[in-house]
């Protein structure tokens, strides 16, 4: 609690002191508004409170009723109320503004963050739970928020009425105080509860959003596979835990509000006793207390339903803290700057880098000169560490020791974010958005010209399926590229990573989904672009490692063997041996299947 109200203090505190001034301002119009009845009762006959009472007010109050006709007073009074509603107005106004703006400034800082944080951070976070965290619970905060200057506006007025009845009886004020009191603190634990389902609540939902997120995202695989009942089936019993521990909660503030009610009629009903047997307290003034009194104890009543309503969404500030404060400690150097494109002239080299994964070694002393305009083709089985060395190559990573060099300078801090501005990166999952052909390809580079976009296409083996497609390039292909096959989402990828004319090309199994024909126009346009630029291929097929400059062979996070394909072919033995024969068995393979599909 003490965490977020210095929060929402800090982020405006101006607006924060306008917001309590214009508060104050009404509960004093309120309670102005309440003295008022003191002289309209004395117009009308009745002794309320003396003068000796209230001091200078009283002398004040009752000195003017024998100038002041009842319709004028009456008049005073409505010009009061009127003021009273364009401050409450104002306020309210003002408030909600406040709160949006607090959400906002949550939800942009939260987001800036994570995209700031480093990749290891991404790995290890669910990307469902950062979705949720950025909707469901940034605008529970802005509950929060509301709840709170409700409270505020609350307790102001409170204060005023309390004051009044002060004046009107303090031995009465202090007996209702010390009751109102007590009963509060009767109902404390019923605060524990509410907070404690609040976190409940909160993980529930984290894992109910996981959980459609993951069914979404797999939707293909998961029909495919006949599992909908399956993902159906989680995603309802974490529904009903939501829908339990907020019923949990509800019964909660039901039981809270009957016990207050109850306390309230026994506090009523003391008062009275005391007032009428013990005080001897004239009728007026009674009644005008109880009129003081009707008002304070609904006041507390929703001030204890609005406090145990902030423990219950108070949760949701604290996941989002946290995330943030975690993702602020993975912040990369420089990450906010938009940094110059690097140029790549001499070479590229890791110097004795060694990386893992959460202590499990991923790559162990990996010495690696890539010539600039060269070709490199990275080998090697499943698990050898050739996506990980392609992730410390384009920058996503930091090697856990050593280093690496772009033309002798250490890739580090802000020249690690002018690196990959310099990369191009097509993986095995293409990254596509849903709109335009065209909108997909200047993400990449939105000054390009048509020229330009038709160049990389050709280049892609892309151009022809574009031309195909309803309305060419103002094309929209859906949902991750949902309305294009796996090979065309595969070559727009791949012109879009050449339309940013990169320093260093990193093909990652870019060509797996591709038909034998495509293949062969991309590794043309691969062979054309030989000595024009740098690329890093890692692969599988023979076809598309056989033309590189030069090929290394990964084992368990080292490199093995080295040297270009006719080197390597010439050896024929050790590590590379294996890899080159698990891929000549596998082209064998499909060569012979496609044959007995032809017969």
């Amino acid at each position: 609690m003490k965490t977020y109200i210095q929060s929402l203090f800090a982020f405006s505190p101006a607006t924060f002191i306008a917001n309590l001034f214009l508060m104050i301002a009404s509960g004093l119009l309120e309670g102005i508004g309440l003295l008022l009845l003191i002289p309209l009762l004395s117009l009308a006959g009745y002794t309320v409170i003396s003068s000796d009472q209230l001091g200078y007010i009283g002398r004040w109050i009752h000195r003017y009723p024998w100038h002041v006709t009842l319709p004028e007073l009456l008049l005073v009074y409505v010009l009061i109320i009127a003021v009273l509603a364009k401050l409450q107005s104002t306020q309210q106004s003002m408030s909600g503004a406040f709160r949006e703006a607090f959400i906002r400034s949550w939800r942009n800082r939260l987001y800036c963050s994570l995209s700031y944080a480093n990749w290891m951070f991404t790995l290890r976070h669910k990307k469902a739970v950062m979705e949720n965290l950025l909707t469901t619970e940034v605008q529970r905060i802005g509950a929060v928020t509301h709840l709170f200057l409700r409270m505020l506006s609350t307790l102001v007025l409170l204060a005023v009425y309390l004051t009044l009845s002060l004046y009107l009886s303090w031995p009465m004020t202090l007996i209702a105080f010390a009751a109102g009191l007590s009963l509060v603190a009767c109902l404390l634990i019923q605060n524990k509860k509410a907070k404690h389902t609040g976190y409940h609540a909160c993980n529930h939902r984290q894992a109910m959003f996981s959980t459609m997120s993951e069914h979404f995202s797999g939707m293909k695989i998961a029909k495919s596979h006949g599992n909908d009942q399956c993902h159906a089936s989680a995603f309802c019993e974490l529904s009903r835990k939501v829908e339990k521990v907020q019923t949990g909660f509800f019964r909660i503030q039901a039981k809270t509000s009957m016990l207050f009610k109850i306390g309230s009629a026994i506090v009523f009903s003391v008062i009275f006793y005391c007032a009428t047997v013990w005080f001897k307290m004239p009728m007026a003034t009674l009644l005008l207390l109880l009129v003081v009194f009707s008002r304070i104890l609904p006041k507390i009543s929703t001030l204890q339903q609005m406090y145990q309503q902030m423990l219950n969404m108070l949760p949701a500030f604290s996941a989002v803290l946290g995330m943030y404060e975690k993702s602020q400690e993975a912040k990369e150097p420089g990450a906010h700057v938009v940094s110059q494109r690097c140029a790549l002239k001499t070479a590229l080299q890791l110097k004795q880098v060694d990386f893992a994964y959460d202590q499990k070694t991923a790559l162990k002393a990996i010495d690696l000169t890539i010539r600039a305009n060269q070709t490199l083709a990275i080998v090697g089985h499943s698990g050898a560490g050739k996506s990980t060395l392609a992730d410390i190559l384009i920058g996503l990573f930091v090697p856990d020791a050593g280093e690496m060099c772009v033309d002798g300078e250490t890739v580090v801090g802000e020249h690690l974010q002018a690196w990959r501005q310099s990369i191009g990166y097509v993986t095995q999952e293409t990254f596509l958005f849903h709109d335009t052909v065209l909108a997909n390809l200047r993400w990449a580079k939105p000054d390009a010209s048509e020229a330009e976009i038709q160049a990389v296409l050709k280049m892609a083996a892309a151009d022809q399926f574009v031309q195909g497609l309803p309305e060419g390039l103002n094309t929209v292909i859906g949902d991750r590229g949902v309305r294009l096959s796996g090979g065309e989402r595969q070559r727009l990828a791949l012109a879009r990573a050449l339309l940013r004319e990169p320093a260093l090309l990193v093909l990652d199994e870019a060509t797996n989904a591709l038909d034998t024909v495509s293949e062969a126009r991309i590794q043309e346009a691969l062979i054309a672009l030989r000595g024009k630029m740098t690329i890093v291929i890692i692969a599988h097929r023979l076809s598309t490692v056989r033309h590189a400059d030069n090929i290394i062979v990964m084992e368990r996070g080292c490199i093995v063997e080295s040297g270009s394909w006719r080197t390597l072919e010439a050896w024929g033995s050790g590590a590379v041996s294996n890899v080159v024969a698990g891929c000549a068995g596998l082209i064998g393979a499909a060569s012979g299947y496609r044959g007995q599909a032809a017969v």
